[in-house]
């Protein structure tokens, strides 16, 4: 009902203009008078600044992957450590949830968000009190290989 009063107070007002007959469904809309090559300018230049912001992201992944890497070896060295139950657990708890929270946080400035998702849950269960127990173990050894797959990718992978 509503629309129907919409679209005759539109046609009363070009009557009243003289242009009845001019009236299409682009005078209601709004779509008119170039507004279609506006909306596609802008889309060209968002998708233009997504590709340059996609590319500087790139570059820079390639070279701070060796970082990514060295920190993936430090929390999967802390799982081992963990699994062989070794004097030096306390110890390799700190050190993989460290590297699992700097892994989080530039995997997250990549634009990678599952990635950060399994590192903080690798920080998480590395930092929760009491004893890592075999479940644990099994699921970080997940979490470590799910971020392996993600780091050794030849090219930085869209938004993950």
């Amino acid at each position: 009902m509503y629309w129907a009063g919409l679209t005759s107070m539109n046609e009363g007002q070009a009557r009243t203009n003289g242009t009845a007959s001019q009236a299409g469904p682009e005078a209601v809309s709004g779509e008119g008078h170039g507004g279609n090559a506006q909306a596609e300018a802008q889309t060209e230049a968002q998708t233009d600044a997504q590709k340059k912001l996609h590319d500087l992201l790139a570059g820079l992944w390639q070279q701070r992957k060796s970082v990514l890497q060295e920190r993936l070896q430090v929390l999967e060295s802390a799982v081992r450590l963990l699994q062989d139950g070794g004097g030096q657990a306390a110890e390799a708890r700190t050190a993989g949830a460290d590297a699992a929270h700097k892994l989080a946080g530039i995997l997250g400035t990549f634009g990678l968000p599952r990635g950060t998702d399994l590192a903080r849950e690798a920080e998480l269960m590395l930092e929760k009190d009491g004893p890592i127990v075999a479940e644990d173990l099994q699921r970080l050894r997940v979490l470590t290989e799910e971020l392996g797959r993600l780091i050794d990718q030849p090219s930085l992978p869209r938004g993950r």
